[in-house]
């Protein structure tokens, strides 16, 4: 019974291991899958749409091709998060939103977010293609303590024995480190994996595709932070329509010189200049969201259009392809260091779990039945 448990104990850790490392490499494939999936999606959407069919009809006459639920909800099929990741699924319902709200062509939005979705699977199939090499090691090594008891079994030696008897403190010190070492991997895989741009990239799609239609910076700001459910931007839309300078809007900004002290004193003058019916619009949760910093890229990318007058499309689009390629470079820069790094839980776990499961035990046997 003792030896049942030990083996059982010794598959439980193989299992965990295997579910730990391994589950990671289909998530990711399943990812590029569903994007690229969406991207074909919405491609389809488009051409229906371009050769004369209904927004409803076009968005629901693809789903049922593709074997989902044609039912539309928010100008999308509500099937559509079944062929893409949450985030995805999100831009290319704003899209859909941002055309009924502004009249933009939603065949160009959605063309455009397609292209974008591609874009985005060069990052996450070169995290997947430099991390296959570390995976397949961590696992060869998390499956040797098990190799190991089997050969020494095939030799002569009797090392579940020796598990239940002598070699019971190796024998969980060695199982604990197999855990460790698949916790720890699975830590460094998952933090190499949080380095997507792509709610970025969907912030500039969306404005870019809101001023093509001739729409006010203001205008688009506030209509593409209502459809993507982004407060900061359509609170900043809200408040240069109201009059408010371009570092006013943003809460202070994080340009130089400024700073989170200058946005309660700028938001103090302007809200004295606000209608008592317009004050709303400077709520609590609108004012934190201004003053933790800004809107980031989108502030940093408009500012010559609003206080120079350029044109902001290109800059838009400038900055969207800009934050993919540096997604992509930061994802191969990440897996490149994983790989070097992945050396340490495999030293300090995996080979010194296969010596105390694998190894130790089959010395004991060796050695009682020399006695």
């Amino acid at each position: 019974m003792a030896a049942v448990l030990a083996l059982a104990l010794l598959a439980w850790a193989f299992a965990y291991s295997e579910v730990t490392v391994a589950w990671r490499a289909p998530r990711f494939a399943r990812r590029a899958r569903r994007s690229l999936d969406l991207a074909a999606f919405l491609a389809e959407v488009s051409a229906r749409l371009r050769a004369g069919g209904g927004e409803a009809e076009s968005w629901a006459r693809a789903a049922e091709r593709n074997g989902l639920n044609p039912e539309v909800t928010d100008g999308a099929p509500a099937a559509l998060a079944s062929i893409g990741p949450e985030a995805a699924v999100r831009g290319a319902r704003a899209s859909a939103l941002l055309a009924r709200e502004l009249g933009a062509p939603l065949a160009d939005l959605l063309d455009h977010y397609g292209r974008i979705l591609i874009q985005t699977q060069a990052a996450s199939d070169a995290l997947h293609v430099a991390l296959a090499g570390p995976r397949a090691s961590a696992r060869l090594l998390a499956a040797l303590p098990a190799l190991g008891l089997l050969i020494g079994s095939a030799m002569g030696a009797r090392p579940l024995e020796a598990v239940v008897g002598a070699g019971t403190v190796p024998f969980a010190v060695g199982l604990m480190l197999l855990v460790l070492g698949q916790l720890w991997t699975r830590a460094m895989i998952v933090r190499a994996a949080r380095l997507a741009a792509l709610e970025e990239a969907i912030d500039a799609h969306l404005l870019a595709g809101a001023l093509e239609t001739g729409a006010a910076i203001p205008r688009a700001l506030s209509a593409v932070g209502r459809v993507a459910e982004r407060p900061t931007l359509e609170e900043a839309g809200g408040l240069l329509a109201l009059g408010a300078t371009w570092e006013e809007a943003w809460g202070g900004g994080s340009g130089p010189g400024r700073d989170a002290q200058s946005a309660p004193r700028s938001l103090s003058r302007l809200v004295l200049r606000i209608p008592d019916s317009a004050r709303i619009s400077v709520g609590k949760r609108g004012y934190a969201a201004q003053v933790r910093g800004g809107g980031g890229l989108v502030e940093r990318v408009l500012e010559p259009a609003w206080t120079d007058g350029a044109n902001p499309v290109p800059l838009l689009v400038g900055a969207a392809a800009s934050v993919l390629a540096r997604s992509d470079r930061a994802a191969r820069e990440a897996a490149e260091r994983l790989a070097v790094r992945l050396v340490l839980p495999l030293g300090l776990c995996f080979l010194p779990a296969f010596i105390l499961i694998g190894v130790v035990p089959i010395v004991i046997s060796l050695g009682i039945g020399l006695v």
